[in-house]
C-alpha cells in the first residue's frame, strides 16, 4: 500500500433528497470520466442500468479489485452488515470514486461504522472521492456532516427535513422550500451556495 499523503484535497459529498428527485442522475453527471469506481449498490441501480459490473460477494469484490487497474464495479450486498468490510476493501483499493447509496440503511445519526468513518476522515490519503446519498438529512451520521466538503440537496418533502437542511446549508428556509423536483441547492465547505437543475 502506498504511503499516506495528506496534501490531497478532501472530497466528501453528501447528497440528500426524496425519491425521484434527480439525485442519481446528478451523481452520474459528476462521475463522468472516472476510471475507477466502486459502488455500494443496495438498490441494484448501477448494475441494472449496465453502468457498472455487478459483484455479489465480498470475497469476489476483493479479488476483482485486486486484479483491476480500472473499471466500474457495483457491489450488491446480501446483508447490510457487509458495509463495514466493503468500505475497508474500497479504502485499500484507493485512487477511486466510492459511492454509498442509501446511507441510512447502513449508518446511524449517532456514529458511523468503523471503516466508513475511516473512509470519510482519511479517504484523501488513499485518493478517494467519496459520494453518499440519503433520502432524509436526519439519517446521516455526524461523521459525514462534520467532514463533508459539499452538501448537495434535492427536493425534500418533510418540513422538518427542510428546516434542518437549511441550517446545515446556512440559508433561509424559504430557499430550501423553493427547491422543486429535479432542482438542487448546494453549499461547499466555505459556505458558497450554488443552484441548478438536473436533466431528467
Amino acid at each position: 500500500m502506498p504511503a499516506p499523503r495528506r496534501d490531497r484535497p478532501a472530497h466528501v459529498v453528501y447528497i440528500v433528497g426524496a425519491t425521484d428527485t434527480g439525485k442519481t442522475t446528478w451523481l452520474l453527471s459528476q462521475l463522468r470520466g472516472s476510471r475507477r469506481l466502486v459502488v455500494w449498490d443496495v438498490k441494484g441501480e448501477f448494475s441494472r442500468k449496465g453502468l457498472a459490473r455487478p459483484v455479489y460477494s465480498l470475497h469476489d469484490l476483493l479479488a476483482v479489485l485486486k486484479a483491476a487497474r480500472s473499471g466500474w464495479f457495483a457491489y450488491q450486498p446480501r446483508d447490510m452488515s457487509d458495509f463495514n468490510l466493503f468500505c475497508r476493501i474500497a479504502y485499500a483499493w484507493g485512487h477511486c470514486d466510492l459511492v454509498a447509496e442509501e446511507l441510512a440503511d447502513v449508518s446511524s445519526p449517532g456514529r458511523a461504522p468503523l471503516w466508513w468513518g475511516v473512509v470519510i476522515r482519511r479517504g484523501r490519503e488513499r485518493a478517494l472521492r467519496v459520494w453518499a446519498t440519503s433520502q432524509r438529512p436526519a439519517e446521516a451520521d455526524k461523521t459525514i456532516y462534520g467532514n463533508r466538503t459539499s452538501l448537495h440537496v434535492h427536493q425534500l418533502m418533510r418540513l422538518k427535513d427542510r428546516r434542518e437542511i437549511a441550517a446545515e446549508l446556512g440559508v433561509q428556509p424559504a430557499q430550501v422550500d423553493a427547491v422543486r423536483q429535479f432542482e438542487w441547492i448546494a453549499a461547499d465547505r466555505a459556505g458558497r451556495i450554488a443552484r441548478g437543475v438536473t436533466s431528467r
